[in-house]
């Protein structure tokens, strides 16, 4: 069995070295949706990314589309396209609060596009050995 030591010498992704950019944490993405290939616009996984983000203490989240539209460098309109696409695949359920409130965003790990994905992913672990 491989070293720690010995698996990490072997990853072709590495950081340089510990950065306060970093420190701040991260906004990490389940294998399931980076693995989802054109079943998930990439917009879309952006915008996951950002919604789990800012969830991930939670398993909810409130931000404004106007907020999410500056953290993910694109506008409102598209905003809506990208988090209308993630609710079409179940991805995200959206509660309205009323007018002039923002959304929740209840995120659905159990979608049935993230289910399929896991299969898959399994099968190829599994013809791995």
């Amino acid at each position: 069995m491989k070293s720690l030591e010995q698996l990490m010498g072997e990853r072709t992704v590495r950081f340089r070295k510990a950065s306060p950019l970093l420190a701040g944490g991260f906004a990490q993405l389940p294998r399931v949706v980076t693995r989802a290939g054109r079943r998930i616009s990439p917009m879309a996984k952006i915008t996951f990314a950002t919604l789990l983000d800012y969830a991930w203490q939670d398993g909810f989240c409130f931000p404004a589309q106007e907020r999410l539209a500056r953290d993910i460098g694109t506008n409102e309109k598209s905003v809506r396209k990208y988090l209308a696409e993630l609710q079409a695949l179940e991805m995200i359920e959206v509660k309205k609060q009323g007018r002039g409130l923002h959304n929740v965003y209840i995120l659905n790990d159990t979608a049935p596009v993230l289910k399929e994905v896991q299969k898959e992913l399994e099968r190829e672990m599994d013809e791995r050995g």
